[in-house]
């Protein structure tokens, strides 16, 4: 959890950083004739590559939290039948008749 969390954090510095280097240079460098970075360029080159990032970091969360759901899925589920993987004792009844009859007449 705490990993998510530190990731998810310096994902949003980072994102916050850029804007603000972006916003800070196109208000104090370039002119409307010569910007010194384009609309275009943010649309088309700096967007794009920063909604990857965001998503492939999105996935690897989303993908650990399906694993750790599915292992406390999973935990829960064999804490529910502690008999399931526990081995049975010679002669101890099990859940078919006919091996507690068996087990009654070998003694």
């Amino acid at each position: 959890m705490k990993k998510k969390t530190l990731t998810t954090i310096i994902l949003i510095v980072a994102l916050a950083m850029v804007a603000a280097v972006t916003v800070y240079a196109v208000a104090n460098y370039g002119t409307k004739e010569d910007p010194l970075v384009t609309s275009s360029y943010l649309q088309d080159v700096v967007q794009p590559r920063m909604e990857d990032a965001y998503r492939s970091t999105l996935d690897v969360e989303v993908r650990e939290m399906e694993d750790q759901f599915a292992d406390q899925v999973a935990a829960r589920d064999a804490r529910k039948r502690p008999d399931a993987h526990r081995p049975r004792r010679h002669g101890a009844p099990h859940a078919h008749g006919h091996c507690r009859r068996d087990a009654e007449r070998r003694h």
